[in-house]
């Protein structure tokens, strides 16, 4: 079974090879069907394989509608035939993957076809086509067609980062010139170009070959790589290149703020002066202004480090521990009063009567021990005369009367004799 699975990877590979970059979408269509006709011969229990039938006809629908009708209909009539099948065993396999037991064993007809994701179960009908294929790329969509040939073609195991090659070679290369393997990222998605050039950059290559060898793609990835004048916008290609260079000084950064998590001083030396760290945070910075992309959210992680930086290297001022003053009282006076219980604690009416009389009421009203009405931070200055610090002194509750109201200096309350 894994020998059959090899071999439909390697032919479909040959077979989008042997199309010729002059093949059309009938070409690539005829490869398609193929492979996924012989992915779908497989036992159910090739639950990989089948992984992979799906994903196959899910990326390259828009292309071959064909086969992604045909697939779904052929999964439909599967659902109608008799209710039990018999259905043997694999050669390699010691059991009938879908019952479970020795032998060929009889099964709901369901089971037969393979479910998309997790191989059905017996007695569990296969899940509907349109559902979400188990395995995906994280590859953007303009380039789907290629990445998917391109992880044939390589034999590509989950999870592995593609190479160099995938850009100098397949998507600007000969590899994926074919019309139907092509990629699409440009005028009509230039942000998506800009994250597969980034990520190539990330991986590792050589910026310059990003773009494959061609001499017009060249010169339009030096283009890409040049520094951008000062009234030019952020150029994330040249961000991600010249950020390329700190490498070094951020591995050994993070080596050492790994080994100094609780010690200070070591943690000093490689923020501060010539340390390690401090030599990646020039570099960063050094990189976004050059790049013009000082303003953009590509600075927002070094705004964060520099911070670190900072309180490392300047120190930071002692935090006073807080004390409520308020409260401080509230407890000397029931002290005084020879009211406050023995372990320090108020009881629940005198809680109440800290809530009343001094956090809300007059006893607390006074500067530093008052505890309400705390103006806002104004982070941005005012010229206007309605600013919030006009209204920071506001009424004390106890010149209120009980429906609210201000009492004014003289007058009498409605309440009370």
């Amino acid at each position: 079974m894994l020998q059959q699975y090899s071999t439909a990877a390697t032919e479909y590979s040959d077979c989008i090879k042997n199309t010729g970059s002059a093949s059309t979408n009938a070409d690539f269509c005829a490869c398609v069907d193929t492979h996924v006709t012989l992915l779908a011969s497989l036992p159910p229990s090739c639950t990989e394989a089948h992984a992979v039938k799906d994903s196959t006809v899910a990326s390259t629908a828009a292309l071959c509608p064909k086969i992604s009708a045909a697939r779904r209909l052929a999964e439909d009539n599967s659902t109608t035939t008799p209710a039990t099948t018999t259905l043997a065993p694999a050669a390699d396999t010691p059991a009938a993957t879908t019952g479970g037991s020795q032998g060929s064993a009889a099964v709901p007809a369901a089971d037969v076809v393979p479910a998309v994701g997790n191989s059905a179960a017996a007695g569990t009908a296969a899940a509907p086509s349109t559902a979400a294929p188990k395995y995906t790329h994280g590859a953007p969509t303009c380039i789907s067609a290629c990445f998917i040939h391109y992880a044939f073609d390589k034999q590509l195991p989950r999870g592995m980062e593609p190479q160099c090659d995938l850009w100098s070679d397949y998507l600007f290369g000969s590899m994926c010139s074919a019309p139907s393997l092509r990629h699409t990222c440009g005028a009509a998605a230039p942000s998506m170009l800009d994250d597969v050039l980034i990520k190539c950059i990330d991986t590792g290559c050589n910026p310059t070959s990003c773009m494959g060898y061609a001499n017009a793609t060249k010169d339009a990835m030096a283009a890409m790589l040049a520094k951008p004048a000062a009234a030019a916008s952020c150029n994330k290609i040249f961000y991600a290149a010249e950020a390329q260079r700190c490498r070094g000084d951020e591995s050994a950064c993070a080596a050492l703020v790994a080994a100094g998590k609780s010690d200070h001083q070591m943690l000093r030396s490689a923020f501060c002066g010539s340390g390690s760290c401090a030599k990646y945070g020039d570099c960063i910075k050094h990189a976004l202004v050059g790049s013009q992309c000082s303003d953009s959210s590509l600075a927002d992680g070094y705004s964060t480090f520099a911070s670190t930086q900072k309180a490392v290297c300047d120190g930071l001022p002692e935090v006073v521990p807080c004390r409520n003053g308020c409260k401080d009282t509230f407890l000397a006076d029931l002290a005084t009063a020879s009211k406050l219980a023995g372990d320090g604690t108020p009881t629940p009416a005198q809680t109440c009567d800290y809530y009343r009389d001094y956090v809300f009421g007059s006893h607390c009203a006074a500067s530093p021990l008052k505890t309400w009405n705390v103006p806002a931070v104004d982070y941005q200055p005012s010229t206007s005369t309605n600013s919030t610090a006009a209204h920071t002194d506001a009424v004390d509750p106890s010149a209120l009367d009980e429906q609210g109201a201000v009492v004014q200096p003289g007058a009498a309350t409605s309440g009370g004799n």
